[in-house]
């Protein structure tokens, strides 16, 4: 285990940046001859919140030993972790969609809300949420320990 601990964080740092790239690489490259600049930058909101998830849940594995299960580093590292995911949702289902709805009127009139949701936009929402419910029961079982103590 203590191997995994190791060497997870590790290779997921080493991989998260070519990730990055490769996602933002192909997304420009389907959209770099028809799109204008505030275009690629509200397409590439999503992508990089969701590489900001994943750096933070291989900081978390990394910085999590076996005596701090639920330290306040730990509690901190799955709210950001949370955060990152959700904030990831909301830029790829409703902010992208209606800000390249907005930028192909002319950014004239916002007559509605565009969503592009999907089930991976909801299974995402799922475990954004499962993270922040269990920094919450980590945070109530810290407490509970250190009132033991």
């Amino acid at each position: 285990m203590s191997l995994l601990r190791t060497l997870f964080p590790n290779l997921l740092s080493l991989l998260a940046p070519g990730l990055a790239a490769g996602v933002f690489m192909a997304d420009l490259a389907l959209t770099a001859g028809s799109a204008s600049p505030a275009a690629l930058a509200a397409k590439l909101i999503a992508p990089a919140l969701f590489v900001w998830a994943l750096y933070e849940g291989a900081r978390l594995i990394g910085s999590t030993s076996a005596a701090k299960q639920f330290g306040p580093a730990t509690i901190a590292g799955l709210h950001r972790a949370a955060a990152a995911v959700l904030l990831g949702v909301f830029a790829s289902v409703i902010l992208a969609p209606s800000l390249l709805h907005l930028q192909s009127n002319g950014f004239t009139a916002m007559s509605g809300v565009e969503f592009a949701y999907s089930i991976e936009a909801l299974t995402l929402v799922i475990v954004g949420v499962l993270l922040h419910y269990l920094a919450r029961a980590g945070a109530a079982l810290h407490a509970d320990l250190e009132s033991i103590l």
